[in-house]
């Protein structure tokens, strides 16, 4: 019966999955292991936001959200170079992968020195538009040159299937991130502090990453058909994907703080980091899926039921927590951040749902990549404006700021669902 049960066949796009087949894949587990350190990440993120919500009461901490999604938001600018490492890096030869690594790692310095200086140049303008004081905004651009050599790095990890280590370094990061924030904030040093834990964070990570990769190497050399040419080719729509998602996942934050008071932000924050737990949760299984998919796309080998696999997976966790969600919200609330966030609850259903359509969203954008399909993707920043333009006119109440990304998000995804199907009937 029980054989019976693991080896029924369910056909999918004409592709058979079956539970013994999800169980045993590669996908599964990989992503298996990637969630439990991502999630073990994750925990030490959410404990970071429950203890600094309760100590600095929402106001304050309205402050300190607003400043994560800046540094994010400022960071997408670079963060899109990481698919395009993996990307290269998967799809190498082994004798090709020092030197690609080689490559990428003559570039960082340069490019993190010169954006950090646009950065700090710009921080005070930065700070002024969602009221935050000019010593935090400053702490931008040291954080961002840190920030990207630690995130290359981990994307080099990545790109080799190091996916072992990638979980110890964001986890590593995360622990050193609260425990200075944590001390930091006890002796007085308020919002300030905390982003300073930041910056302390992404020099620990930084160390950790280049430890890993001791191993890899780094090599000189030329590889026939890789350049910067056919890495900007790439790069551009990868660019595109990055700024669009991030935007969705952090303008809402940022523009709730213009346009409310500290303690509505910090309200909003607190529902939206219950929100992003689906997000989150479900990413490390993108993680996977892309430098797997990349690497089958290369060899010319069956790749579509591992995308399939990835949707299945996504939806299971992204629909669980909703369901707990929908029938427990206060406790969620309480148990992370405590009475004085409870007015939050009647968003959070509202909010889980936006971040289950992200997350399914975001998964088909990193398939597109993953197999070269890189002109649908030229679209998405629509979408990313059409939130901030719906919110900066709709912004009456907390309901209208989510039911805009909501409408944006579903947008996006019946975008690529249609682009996906007609891709597919093309290839049949």
């Amino acid at each position: 019966m029980k054989e019976k049960i693991l080896n029924k066949e369910v056909k999918i796009f004409n592709q058979s999955i079956s539970t013994k087949k999800i169980l045993t894949h590669p996908l599964f587990s990989g992503s298996f292991f990637m969630i439990f350190g991502s999630n073990l990440a994750n925990f030490m993120a959410y404990l970071y936001h429950l203890i600094l919500g309760r100590i600095l009461g929402p106001s304050l901490y309205g402050e300190l959200v607003a400043t994560i999604s800046l540094i994010a938001l400022i960071m997408s600018v670079i963060s899109f170079f990481g698919l395009v490492i993996i990307k290269f890096v998967s799809s190498a030869s082994k004798s090709e992968t020092p030197i690609i690594l080689g490559w990428f790692n003559g570039k960082l310095i340069p490019i993190s020195l010169a954006l950090s200086l646009m950065v700090w140049l710009v921080s005070p303008l930065i700070g002024n538009f969602v009221h935050l004081p000019k010593n935090i905004s400053f702490l931008f651009a040291p954080i961002l040159f840190f920030s990207i050599i630690s995130f290359v790095y981990k994307s080099f990890l990545q790109g080799v299937l190091k996916f072992k280590e990638t979980a110890i370094v964001s986890s590593v990061e995360l622990f050193s991130r609260l425990l200075f924030a944590i001390g930091f904030v006890i002796i007085g040093m308020s919002v300030f502090g905390a982003t300073l834990g930041i910056l302390i964070s992404s020099v620990c990570g930084l160390l950790l990453t280049r430890f890993f990769l001791r191993n890899v190497g780094f090599k000189k050399g030329e590889i026939e058909g890789f350049n910067w040419k056919s890495v900007f080719s790439y790069a551009l729509p990868v660019f595109l994907v990055s700024i669009t998602y991030t935007s969705l996942l952090t303008s809402d934050l940022v523009m709730v703080k213009h346009f409310f008071s500290s303690h509505d932000a910090g309200i909003y924050g607190s529902i939206s980091n219950l929100g992003k737990i689906i997000f989150y949760g479900t990413a490390p299984i993108g993680a996977v899926m892309f430098p797997l998919i990349s690497k089958k796309k290369s060899q010319n080998t069956r790749y579509l039921n591992i995308f399939l696999l990835s949707i299945i997976l996504v939806f299971v966790i992204g629909i669980g927590v909703l369901i707990l969600y929908y029938l427990f919200p206060n406790l969620a609330i309480n148990i992370l951040y405590g009475s004085q966030y409870l007015e939050g609850s009647k968003y959070l259903i509202l909010m889980g749902i936006y971040y289950v359509i992200y997350s399914v969203a975001n998964l088909f954008a990193s398939f597109l990549l993953s197999i070269n399909l890189t002109k649908p993707v030229l679209l998405l920043p629509i979408f990313a404006i059409l939130q901030v333009i719906s919110i900066s006119v709709l912004h009456k109440s907390l309901w209208w700021v989510i039911g805009s990304s909501i409408l944006s998000i579903s947008l996006l995804l019946l975008y690529l669902g249609i682009y996906f199907a007609y891709a597919k009937s093309k290839t049949t």
